[in-house]
């Protein structure tokens, strides 16, 4: 009893910490969305897991219109047919060169989106949010994406 009416206020502290943390998480990742559209793209495995709360951090205060696009999931689909979904949806949207690319997932979704964003109207703005240890790391270090 004793050792969890001591450790109460810290597990409140590091809740209470947390829920800053995320709430400051969707004004960091506006203040990188250059224009007022972004597509994020996932996979079909990640989607029902974070995809709207990631929409709704980018579209909060109205400003960024969200588009989003669901590939397949796994290393099999690392396909020029499955990355031109992406350009295809850009294409589809009248997306101009201001738009940001959101990759919300793994080493695939990184690449591929990281490609499209290279060859899309000569480049445009790429957010990365890695959602495996491997994709963080490949983010860290950076410029290699393709397909």
């Amino acid at each position: 009893e004793d050792m969890l009416l001591t450790s109460a206020p810290h597990v409140i502290l590091k809740l209470f910490a947390l829920s800053l943390m995320l709430a400051s998480a969707g004004k960091i990742l506006r203040s990188h969305v250059k224009g007022n559209r972004a597509l994020i793209v996932t996979n079909d495995r990640l989607a029902p897991l974070y995809l709207d709360k990631y929409e709704a951090m980018v579209k909060e205060g109205g400003e960024i219109q969200v588009d989003t696009v669901i590939l397949p999931d796994g290393e099999e689909e690392k396909t020029m047919d499955v990355m031109m979904k992406i350009i295809d949806k850009a294409l589809e949207l009248g997306l101009d060169r201001k738009v940001t690319f959101v990759a919300l997932g793994g080493g695939v979704i990184g690449d591929m989106v990281g490609f499209a964003a290279a060859i899309y109207q000569r480049g445009v703005n790429f957010i990365q949010i890695p959602t495996t240890v491997m994709a963080m790391v490949d983010s860290s270090v950076g410029g290699k994406t393709g397909v």
